[in-house]
């Protein structure tokens, strides 16, 4: 077995020895051992999993005890308020989204089914576009602000 440096054309008498001299002369970088591959690869897994499980604990956390909410989105259904909607209406979403965990204490109505064609309750009430609240008999279209639901319904906005 011939070691000789294929750029310098000098003859070496072990392959350590034209290692070194393609490492010190060359610059050549060899490439990584196949262990530090690995540890690199398990490293990466352990601080993906890591975020995983803090992403789940901050989760749970935020999602137990009441909602900010909870009194208002309850004076809300107490009074009759019904927000009508639809779980693809990014409108809906939003609408939820003010309420926070406390969208559960109000009185909604999901009006699409699987294949988004509209529920019969919706149909009954003349649902035409989401979100739709009914309140006092009056029907209100679009996102509303958690002000103007108090001010429609008397409901104080406290935070728990």
């Amino acid at each position: 077995m011939e070691n000789k440096c294929e750029e310098c054309n000098k003859d070496f008498n072990s392959i350590e020895a034209l290692e070194q001299h393609n490492r010190s002369k060359h610059k050549v970088v060899e490439e990584p051992k196949k262990e530090s591959k690995i540890k690199r690869k398990h490293i990466v897994y352990l601080v993906l999993i890591a975020i995983i499980i803090v992403t789940l604990v901050i989760g749970y956390t935020r999602s137990a005890g009441p909602g900010k909410y909870d009194d208002f989105a309850q004076c809300l259904t107490d009074s009759d308020a019904i927000f009508y909607g639809a779980f693809w209406c990014p409108n809906c979403v939003t609408q939820k989204g003010l309420f926070g965990k406390s969208i559960d204490n109000v009185n909604y109505v999901e009006c699409s089914n699987q294949d988004r064609s509209q529920t019969q309750i919706c149909i009954e009430k003349g649902i035409q576009s989401y979100p739709t609240w009914i309140i006092n008999g009056s029907e209100h279209i679009g996102v509303l602000q958690l002000q103007t639901l108090s001010e429609l319904t008397k409901c104080p906005i406290n935070s728990n």
